[in-house]
């Protein structure tokens, strides 16, 4: 407790009330012995320089007496500036991981699949039929994945078609 910056005092005190030992003098502070002892149990208080939360003190349910610990208040507000600042840097730093876990999904879920379509349909402008496309994710891209491969093979068994009318129309000239 004595390398504790923000701590004013401690004071305890027997069952009696009387005065039994201190950590940290409490000279600098402007508290009496009676304004600590006026305090309700579990209360904290707010003095001036210090805060002071009174404690009861037991062991098996048998009073030994009361602890006063008290807090400076000077440095109160830049602790409380301390805090605003590191909630500010975490909260940043969430929406960053927010905003990179976003666009990871977002190109796993929707760029790289649409890459794939985008990919197979230009295939299939220069002319490749034999192609297909393989997405199992479970969503509309399944969807379409399957729709194209239902497209890919009409057009195939149309081309197929074809080239056997055109065989039998070579056949019959």
């Amino acid at each position: 407790f004595k390398k504790d910056k923000e701590l004013a005092f401690i004071y305890i005190f027997d069952e009696e009330n009387e005065f039994f030992t201190k950590i940290k003098e409490p000279k600098e502070f402007s508290i009496s012995e009676q304004d600590m002892l006026n305090l309700k149990n579990n209360e904290v208080s707010d003095m001036g320089d210090v805060i002071i939360k009174r404690s009861r003190l037991e062991y098996d349910n048998e009073f030994l007496g009361t602890a006063f610990i008290a807090y400076k208040t000077e440095h109160r507000s830049d602790s409380i500036n301390e805090i605003i600042i590191e909630a500010i840097l975490i909260v940043l730093l969430l929406i960053l991981l927010n905003i990179f876990i976003t666009f990871a999904v977002v190109k796993k879920v929707v760029k790289n699949p649409l890459d794939l379509l985008v990919n197979r349909i230009k295939l299939l402008a220069n002319g490749d039929v034999a192609s297909t496309l393989e997405i199992k994710s479970g969503d509309e891209f399944a969807d379409l994945s399957n729709y194209f491969n239902s497209a890919i093979t009409s057009i195939r068994e149309m081309v197929e078609d074809v080239k056997v009318l055109s065989s039998h129309n070579g056949e019959m000239s």
